[in-house]
């Protein structure tokens, strides 16, 4: 489960997230995140979609990745950012969405496009 998000007050399972150091090859950041808040490595990162996330808010853009061809993770280096972390068939994530324990729009999307 990711930490409790002071804003919405609310605690809630998430993919893993992050923001690419300028210049740094947005594969290459989705890769770099997902080691390092799940200590997951992958060798490659496949592009899902790109999106704003609050059109009229901000002008923030993210950008989705498919992570693939698993192989030895390391230890987690950001274990500030969750504080469980678990593998979850289909079922179980439908069942999260539908009780309310998946409200991330990011992750919310990237589990409709992988369906």
């Amino acid at each position: 489960m990711t930490p409790e998000r002071f804003i919405t007050d609310r605690w809630g399972w998430e993919i893993p997230a992050g923001a690419a150091e300028p210049g740094e090859d947005l594969a290459a950041a989705a890769l770099r995140e997902l080691e390092e808040e799940s200590g997951v490595r992958c060798r490659t990162a496949e592009p899902l979609a790109q999106f704003a996330t609050s059109n009229g808010l901000t002008d923030q853009q993210f950008h989705l990745y498919r992570a693939s061809d698993l192989t030895a993770g390391g230890p987690i280096t950001s274990p500030e950012e969750s504080s469980e972390q678990r593998w979850l068939t289909r079922d179980q994530r439908q069942e999260l969405i539908a009780t309310g324990q998946i409200h991330d729009g990011p992750t919310l999307l990237a589990l409709l496009l992988l369906r």
